[in-house]
């Protein structure tokens, strides 16, 4: 009852609210500066309508304006950006800290029983729970992804630099480029046979590195 009182006053998402949040996660959380100024997508006015349509049971029962990211899809939409999972945690608990302060206020300075604001609370840290969950699974899911591609095109890219189907000067520099190879020093080149069943060489280069 308490959040349905005070929802209407910040469905809008108040800019304040929205402008304090991301002034704090850019200044508390160094990942949050790997997501594009304006990006569309951007996590915090849809994580507060997220949030509030969610916990009041609005309109839309997946609580997902249009337009927004849910916690699974800002989970592998970080994981893309490369934003540490620790931040997209911390993100989320910076975002309902601050988005319950204002439920706080709005609520107490309507008349609310402050026993009631603070089951508030409870309902409100208890979703972050959820949501953080779901973004947590999302984001190691898409991590996962992430590194078998890029297993898979540096496997690509050695065999085409192997077999001499790179050539130009500007070719290889590319090639040693995504292989992040060194562009002077010992190189150390590993050869395995191929099967249908798995690639011999997976992982290789992550061996190698931590062996220097």
């Amino acid at each position: 009852a308490v959040l349905r009182a005070v929802a209407p006053a910040l469905a809008a998402s108040p800019p304040h609210l929205v402008d304090r949040t991301m002034a704090r996660l850019r200044a508390e959380l160094p990942g949050s500066a790997r997501i594009p100024p304006g990006d569309p997508k951007d996590p915090v006015t849809g994580q507060f309508d997220y949030l509030l349509d969610s916990l009041t049971g609005g309109p839309d029962r997946t609580g997902l304006p249009a337009g927004s990211l849910g916690p699974e899809q800002t989970g592998r939409r970080r994981a893309e950006q490369e934003v540490p999972l620790h931040d997209v945690l911390e993100a989320y608990r910076i975002t309902v800290a601050e988005l319950w302060q204002e439920v706080q206020v709005a609520a107490l300075d309507g008349g609310a029983d402050p026993r009631l604001v603070v089951q508030v609370a409870g309902e409100m840290f208890g979703r972050l729970e959820e949501v953080s969950r779901l973004s947590v699974l999302a984001h190691q899911s898409r991590s996962a992804e992430l590194l078998v591609e890029a297993e898979a095109e540096r496997a690509a890219t050695f065999e085409a630099l192997l077999t001499g189907h790179l050539r130009g000067s500007d070719e290889i520099w590319r090639a040693a480029a995504r292989l992040d190879l060194p562009l002077e020093g010992r190189f150390v080149a590993v050869a395995a046979e191929a099967t249908a069943v798995a690639d011999p060489l997976r992982g290789v280069h992550s061996a190698l590195t931590r062996h220097g």
